[in-house]
């Protein structure tokens, strides 16, 4: 494989070991969001149920960088990267959406994963509908046979 096609799979690779590193940002910031919440409200129990999703999406969207097979079959758009792209920015989206909290260290690692988690998503979007994915699966066959030999 010459250098002019190994530097996508370079910065798809990058992009997989970033996007897992949001994740464990955004897992963090979720949970430091559910330690300062008090449901103390009809308000406060849904801010506390929408934390304790966006940590389960989080997980997900770190599994789905792993290509775990079961969860890729099991919600389909997030095998294709256009439908993993918007699920990045959801994810990104709900951690911005929970508002300031006062902390200054959990407002900047809220605003920092989610606004991160969206531009992994408008890359994952922008790769998809250039179909790059299936660029990227014969760079990597071809690297394997290569690596085989």
């Amino acid at each position: 494989m010459g250098d002019s096609q190994s530097w996508f799979l370079w910065l798809y690779r990058t992009m997989k070991v970033l996007t897992i590193a949001i994740a464990v940002f955004l897992i963090v910031a979720n949970v430091m969001i559910l330690i300062k919440l008090r449901p103390d409200s009809v308000d406060g129990v849904m801010a506390l149920l929408l934390r304790v999703y966006n940590i389960i999406f989080a997980f997900i969207m770190m599994i789905c960088e792993f290509e775990h097979k079961y969860i890729l079959e099991s919600i389909k758009f997030l095998a294709v990267w256009p439908g993993r792209g918007m699920f990045h920015m959801f994810c990104g989206i709900l951690t911005l959406g929970s508002g300031s909290l006062g902390d200054e260290t959990v407002n900047i690692i809220k605003d920092i994963s989610g606004w991160c988690a969206i531009a992994v998503g408008v890359l994952y979007v922008i790769f998809g509908l250039m179909c790059l994915h299936s660029w990227k699966e014969k760079l990597e066959e071809k690297e394997r046979k290569r690596n085989n030999k």
